[in-house]
């Protein structure tokens, strides 16, 4: 039933659209070590091996179970059987405030060469919370008056902890191949 007079209806769409969602981790590592998945790092220094946060392989994590990871390929319907998403620090970089995202898809497993997509990003807030400019102000005036919304935590451990249970029988569900029980509209 997609319309009920209260909430539920929209409660439970949001909870099969979450539960069903795939989560992504960034792997940082040198740039060297990540010719280990894309063969070839296009744009960090593979000459540099001290920088250990020069190159992220981007895992997918499959119904967000961050015990495994899934390689993109298949996954996504690609008919390729390797894919391999990348952020690679740019060189002469300072501060590590630009980075390019690589997509990248290959014909063999492990061998993700053949570069489908590529944009620059750049780092907006450092990792202690302060803004870095001259980027932060380009991102609030594109932003314009475009609502943001930012999670950055639990509200306490007890919160954390009943997610985490919540996300266990969902997952345990469905490596089962059960339907997932939805939490109670009230809980939300």
């Amino acid at each position: 039933d997609f319309y009920t007079e209260d909430r539920t209806a929209a409660v439970s769409s949001a909870q099969t659209l979450i539960i069903a969602q795939n989560a992504l981790s960034a792997k940082f590592e040198t740039c060297k070590a990540g010719r280990g998945h894309t063969r070839q790092p296009l744009v960090c220094d593979t000459t540099d091996r001290e920088d250990e946060l020069a190159y992220a392989n981007l895992q997918l994590h499959q119904f967000a179970n961050l015990t495994e990871v899934v390689d993109f390929g298949p996954l996504l319907g690609i008919n390729a059987p390797s894919g391999a998403w990348t952020m690679q620090k740019q060189r002469n970089a300072k501060g590590g405030t630009a980075w390019r995202r690589v997509n990248q898809w290959g014909a063999c497993k492990g061998c993700a060469d053949v570069v489908a997509v590529s944009y620059d990003m750049v780092k907006v807030i450092d990792a202690d919370g302060n803004v870095v400019q001259p980027w932060y102000d380009e991102f609030v005036k594109y932003m314009g008056d475009v609502p943001l919304v930012t999670w950055s935590g639990w509200k306490d451990a007890a919160a954390r902890d009943k997610a985490a249970e919540i996300q266990d029988g969902y997952v345990k569900a469905v490596q089962a191949g059960e339907a997932p029980k939805m939490m109670p509209v009230e809980v939300c």
